[in-house]
């Protein structure tokens, strides 16, 4: 394939609309465009975070300024993109509504969660049951001393923490080592 011809054939592929996508619309609310300390803070503030967090948002919002100031703009994925105006852009979406239970969801929502791959139904059901069959045969001597409360907000990890002993097998080896654990482990529990 001549040079000419491998960029055209790249040209297409990366100018195709995407066929694996869908759309949900659902009614959601939306803070004006643009980013700036205040959008921070609102976005902290309606997702309820810890001062802890919003302090962390903060420093890496300035530094993000500090970075676009002197046309320092992350490059590390080596790839040519037009100038991206961070303004013209939403950083607050969400649901207008609220719900209780899971029955209030829109169905349309739940669809998209099923694409997902994550049946919210099967696993309410599944829980549930769990819990039934734990409360009917009383598996444990006592009580339970640790209340089961409703879920808290929570922060999953980056995407690059997920299975890093599987994609890093090395540098998990080299931190496992380092770090004291197993060697604790084995005090505690010989």
């Amino acid at each position: 394939m001549t040079e000419t011809a491998e960029r055209n054939a790249i040209e297409r592929l990366a100018n195709r609309e995407y066929e694996y996508g869908f759309v949900t619309e659902i009614e959601s609310e939306y803070e004006p465009k643009g980013l700036s300390e205040d959008v921070v803070r609102l976005i902290s503030a309606k997702k309820n975070e810890p001062q802890w967090l919003l302090d962390w948002r903060l420093r890496a919002y300035h530094r993000f300024v500090e970075l676009l100031a002197a046309e320092r703009e992350p490059t590390w994925a080596m790839i040519r993109y037009p100038k991206i105006d961070y303004q013209d852009m939403y950083y607050y979406a969400a649901p207008k509504q609220k719900l209780g239970s899971l029955d209030e969801v829109d169905p349309e929502l739940l669809d998209t969660y099923a694409k997902l791959g994550i049946p919210l139904e099967e696993q309410k059901r599944l829980a549930d049951a769990s819990r039934a069959a734990l409360l009917k045969n009383k598996p444990f001597k006592g009580e339970i001393v640790t209340e089961i409360t409703k879920e808290s907000q929570f922060y999953p990890a980056e995407g690059y923490h997920q299975d890093y002993y599987t994609k890093n097998p090395a540098r998990y080896k080299f931190y496992k080592s380092g770090c004291g654990r197993e060697s604790r482990l084995k005090q505690l529990w010989g």
